[in-house]
């Protein structure tokens, strides 16, 4: 199948499903996610992306446990994106929609 035909069927999946009830269970596994964190060399004052954030769980986390670093989680579901900016109350996070080829690798806000 062609690139774009699965990252258009993978937008069309994800985007209904990230922000669903049966999703965020699967995600909420907190000695799960705390592990995940807990491998992260995180340096204060750098900068972290995470690549396919979905519903921002792990993004969310690492920005509520290191508040002197900045995250960004990208993601090709747009609609995800948007709410996970609406829910978002941090100035060291944010979110955006990439296309599913570029990752944005720039000075983020």
């Amino acid at each position: 199948m062609e690139t774009k035909k699965i990252i258009e069927q993978a937008r069309k999946c994800f985007g209904s499903y990230v922000h669903s009830n049966k999703y965020k269970k699967i995600h909420s596994d907190t000695e799960h996610r705390n592990n995940l964190l807990d491998l992260l060399p995180v340096k204060q004052g750098k900068r972290y992306l995470d690549l396919g954030t979905g519903n921002g769980y792990i993004a969310v986390a690492l920005a509520e446990r290191h508040p002197g670093i900045i995250v960004h989680g990208v993601d090709i579901t747009g609609n995800v994106i948007d709410e996970n900016n609406i829910l978002n109350r941090m100035q060291h996070l944010s979110f955006e929609t990439y296309d599913g080829y570029r990752a944005p690798v720039r000075p983020w806000k």
